[in-house]
């Protein structure tokens, strides 16, 4: 079901105040009793933390302002119900201090309550390419979700889409055979430090990525996850939880999976969206 018009214009109208740095105007659109989470370290990065409340997301939005400058924001897909959004973007920043540029995807998921005011606002993105250029270093270049669609999107139903996503789920990492020949994968991270990290193309090598995360993480449960459909496009909440291999790093974290099924039920393309810095940070 698509996002109640109510919301959407809540939505928009939050975006044309955030887009162009009107932090304050955007708080109109917010509930009072908001909840605001970016992830990150907060020694590192000043906006990261989960904010309750105006007044503490305020506080959030002006170190966002003190810290980088909005440089362009698009968004690429969404996937909605009719009282939540997850707005998939590709972003583009640069730090004030540094002057250091980085482009990353991330997911607005927003939940909104009975007065069509945002009541939740969970930003899903990996924060290793903003401590870079927080820190003065030249950031990585990450893998941003293109907007075209894959084979027959279109013509598949919600439902049997989430189907196909749910054997997935069952199936990893053996997942081989759910894949369209023409798969890619989109896996945030600095592949100098995580294997799995990177743009993988065809069913082959995105069974390789599928193995490599397998080895680096020690998964010790598999949550539950939200699902929400609009045809072949899939949103997933879901948390990784468990170790990261190499450096018996304890993970827990939450994410989001979008995915884009074909109209044979197959999956097309696979984009996590989880703050790798967690797990990688020394």
């Amino acid at each position: 079901m698509p996002l109640d018009p109510k919301n959407a214009e809540t939505m928009s109208r939050y975006y044309e105040r955030t887009n162009t740095g009107d932090f304050f105007g955007a708080l109109d659109f917010l509930s009072d009793d908001v909840v605001y989470t970016v992830p990150g370290p907060a020694d590192l990065v000043p906006y990261s933390g989960q904010w309750r409340g105006k007044s503490q997301v305020m506080l959030c939005f002006q170190a966002f302002t003190a810290a980088f400058g909005l440089v362009d924001m698009v968004e690429t897909r969404s996937v909605a119900g009719p009282s939540e959004v997850f707005s998939l973007n590709d972003e583009i920043f640069v730090g004030r201090s540094t002057r250091q540029p980085w482009r990353v995807g991330v997911v607005h998921h927003m939940i909104f309550d009975a007065d069509n005011r945002i009541c939740r606002l969970d930003n899903y993105t990996d924060m290793v390419t903003a401590v870079q250029a927080l820190g003065g270093q030249s950031a990585i270049e990450v893998p941003v979700l293109p907007p075209d669609l894959v084979s027959g999107e279109q013509d598949i139903s919600a439902d049997a889409a989430i189907a196909a996503v749910e054997r997935f789920y069952a199936a990893f990492p053996d997942v081989r055979e759910l894949l369209d020949e023409k798969a890619t994968a989109l896996m945030p991270g600095d592949p100098r430090r995580l294997r799995f990290a990177g743009t993988w193309h065809g069913r082959d090598e995105f069974v390789r990525m599928t193995a490599a995360m397998r080895d680096s993480l020690e998964l010790t449960d598999k949550p539950v996850p939200h699902l929400v459909a609009e045809g072949g496009a899939v949103a997933v909440t879901t948390t990784v939880r468990g170790t990261f291999v190499p450096t018996r790093t304890a993970v827990d974290l939450g994410a989001v999976d979008f995915f884009q099924v074909t109209g044979e039920g197959r999956i097309g393309r696979w984009c996590r969206y989880f703050d790798t810095h967690a797990i990688t940070r020394f």
